[in-house]
């Protein structure tokens, strides 16, 4: 009887699905770290894109912080778009004012609009996996109460 050597078929059916096993693994650990690389990147632009937007609106005087045939009324767009990195994101903007009750609330405030409650909802249609992103932040005017 003579001694056979080397593998069986069986042998290495087993051991290609091993690899196989092994490879999937693998490759999707691979595609969940680049979608997540990329969401993460796209996050990014929408944040500078928010921290942009709201630097323009603060460097505005404060008469002109407002929607353009908004109340407030001003200067600021309220629908923009923007392209960052091939990515097209869609800027909404809501301007209100508001009334701290600190100094007390209208009627009986002669100032009722103490400052601005800017919002901007970022939305990017084109994006997979994107959650909108929602900012805000508040404008207030030099010395309007003193």
């Amino acid at each position: 009887m003579k001694k056979q050597k080397g593998f069986t078929f069986i042998e290495i059916v087993v051991g290609v699905a091993v690899f196989l096993v092994f490879a999937v693994g693998v490759y999707q650990g691979y595609t969940a770290a680049y979608k997540s690389i990329g969401s993460s990147h796209t996050k990014s632009l929408a944040a500078d894109l928010a921290n942009e937007h709201f630097e323009m609106i603060k460097n505005m005087p404060y008469s002109t912080v407002g929607l353009i045939g908004g109340n407030p009324s001003g200067l600021v767009t309220a629908v923009q778009t923007a392209v960052r990195d091939g990515a097209t994101f869609t800027l909404t903007t809501d301007i209100r004012n508001v009334d701290d009750p600190f100094d007390s609330v209208s009627p009986t405030d002669p100032f009722p609009a103490d400052y601005k409650l800017v919002e901007v909802v970022i939305t990017c249609t084109g994006c997979k996996n994107f959650t909108p992103v929602s900012v805000n932040t508040l404008v207030a005017p030099k010395n309007l109460e003193s």
